[in-house]
C-alpha cells in the first residue's frame, strides 16, 4: 500500500474509530438495539469519506490528507469560524433556555468547554512566542501572520471537541434531559463547517 493510500484511509479510519466509541456509548445508555443503526450510519459515513478521498478536487484532498498549504488554510479557517459559531450559538441557547426555565446546562457545558480547550490551545501553540493584542479594540486584525495562525488552531482544537462532546453526549442521553441540546449545538458545528466549505474557497497563487 503507498503514501498516497494510507493517507487516503486515515479519514475512515477516524470515522470508524469514533462511530464505534459512539455505538458504545449508545449501547450503554440505551442498548445495543439503539446502537447498531448508529454503528451502521458511522461504516457508510466512512465508506463515503473513502470514496470521496479519492476525487481530484479540493474536498477530496482535504477528505484524502493530501491538502496542499491553500486548502489546509480553508479547512483551519472554516473550523475556527465554526468553532465562533458554536461558541455564540451555545451562549444563546443557554441564555434563553435559563430565561425559559429550562435545562441550560447543556449549552454551559459545552461553551465552558470550548474556553477551557481554547485557552489550552492558546498556551500550547503558542508556546515559545507570546499571543499579543487578542482582544477588544483592535480584536485579530492587530496579529501578525504567527499569532493568527496561533489564534485559528486553539478555536479549531476548542471546535472539534465541543462537536464530538456535544455528539457523543447527544446519542448517549437518548431519551433523557439534555440530549436535544447536545444535538442541535452537534448539528451546529456541523452545517458551520459545510457552509464555510461551500463559502471559503483555497486561492490560486
Amino acid at each position: 500500500m503507498n503514501g498516497v493510500e494510507r493517507r487516503r484511509l486515515r479519514a475512515p479510519l477516524v470515522t470508524v474509530g469514533c462511530g464505534l466509541a459512539i455505538a458504545i456509548a449508545v449501547a450503554v445508555a440505551a442498548g445495543w438495539a439503539a446502537a447498531v443503526p448508529v454503528a451502521a450510519i458511522c461504516m457508510v459515513a466512512a465508506l463515503v469519506y473513502y470514496m470521496a478521498g479519492g476525487t481530484d478536487s479540493d474536498v477530496g484532498a482535504l477528505i484524502g490528507s493530501r491538502a496542499d498549504e491553500r486548502q489546509s488554510s480553508v479547512r483551519l479557517r472554516v473550523r475556527a469560524g465554526a468553532a465562533v459559531v458554536l461558541l455564540v450559538v451555545g451562549a444563546i441557547g443557554g441564555i434563553v433556555s435559563a430565561s425559559l426555565a429550562r435545562a441550560a446546562w447543556p449549552y454551559a457545558v459545552i461553551v465552558g468547554l470550548g474556553a477551557l480547550c481554547f485557552f489550552v490551545g492558546l498556551a500550547a501553540y503558542g508556546r515559545g512566542g507570546r499571543i499579543r493584542h487578542i482582544g477588544f479594540p483592535g480584536g485579530p486584525s492587530r496579529l501578525d501572520e504567527r499569532q493568527a495562525a496561533v489564534l485559528l488552531h486553539a478555536l479549531q482544537l476548542a471546535g472539534i471537541v465541543m462537536f464530538i462532546v456535544a455528539a457523543v453526549a447527544g446519542v448517549a442521553l437518548s431519551g433523557r434531559a439534555g440530549a436535544d441540546s447536545f444535538r442541535v449545538l452537534a448539528l451546529v458545528f456541523a452545517l458551520s463547517v459545510l457552509g464555510g466549505f461551500a463559502v471559503v474557497r483555497p486561492r490560486s497563487g
